[in-house]
């Protein structure tokens, strides 16, 4: 099935969920929006970093259970994976940092920190970043993202294994990955960028923020509504798509078996 209508399908069928999770992400996103400190960072960090893992553990049982049911011994094995994975993406940039600075340069508040104010030392810092977490995302989600799902059933099932999966399933999670959650994160972002103009002019026109800021809260309010649900659906299909790539890596091996 296609991605797009895979992933809508589960939308619709689970909105119930989908609807408590975007309105959650928004209502939170808003007063810690206006926020700074390391400590806010880190309350961010885990909040938002805990509702991708939902969503992902959501669309995963979706594939393969076809209902979303929450098993608290396979959601915190899951969890555990989850964690373990975003290590992997996030650990090297980080020893970089610390053996190059000696500080690490997790959230923006320690970027904010290490740049001491210089827009190109700061520049620099979110391009190592940006370059070493995408590539290793890439790798991740293309060799090792299969070990999520297959967390949800019974059995043990090693990393190893993951990786086998990953080398049968490689194209499809490329080609799936190229036609759904990536055009899909760059024209979001492209229109994030654009959107922020429009907002000011927004506000310019409506004569300000208004009294105790409303017209402000109220438009970021909408913004985080958007954003929230662009963000879920993304994850969602990555979800559907890792899924779809186990599922069709162990009808690969029990044909061969």
């Amino acid at each position: 099935m296609n991605i797009w209508k895979e992933s809508l399908a589960a939308l619709r069928q689970n909105w119930r969920i989908a609807l408590i999770l975007v309105l959650a992400e928004a209502f939170l996103k808003v007063p810690l929006s206006m926020m700074t400190g390391v400590g806010v960072d880190w309350v961010k960090l885990v909040i938002f970093g805990a509702l991708q893992i939902l969503v992902l553990y959501a669309g995963c049982r979706w594939v393969l259970y076809g209902a979303i049911r929450f098993d608290l011994p396979k959601l915190l094995k899951f969890v555990v994976r989850a964690l373990i994975l975003q290590l992997l993406i996030i650990l090297p940039a980080q020893l970089y940092f610390v053996l190059d600075v000696g500080s690490i340069a997790l959230l923006p508040s320690h970027v904010a920190i290490l740049s001491q104010g210089d827009a190109e030392v700061e520049k620099s810092i979110y391009w190592i970043k940006a370059l070493t977490e995408g590539a290793l995302r890439c790798a991740v989600i293309l060799l090792l993202a299969t070990w999520l799902p297959a967390a949800l059933i019974s059995g043990s099932d090693g990393i190893v294994q993951a990786v086998r999966r990953g080398r049968r399933t490689i194209c499809y999670v490329a080609s799936r990955s190229l036609i759904g959650p990536v055009p899909f994160w760059i024209l979001f972002s492209v229109l994030a960028v654009v959107s922020g103009d429009a907002v000011i002019d927004l506000l310019i026109t409506l004569g300000g923020v208004g009294e105790g800021m409303y017209r402000w809260l109220s438009i970021g309010f909408v913004m985080g509504l958007i954003g929230s649900l662009a963000g879920i659906w993304i994850m969602l299909m990555i979800a559907i798509i890792v899924s779809r790539a186990y599922l069709q890596a162990e009808d690969q091996h029990r044909a061969s078996c």
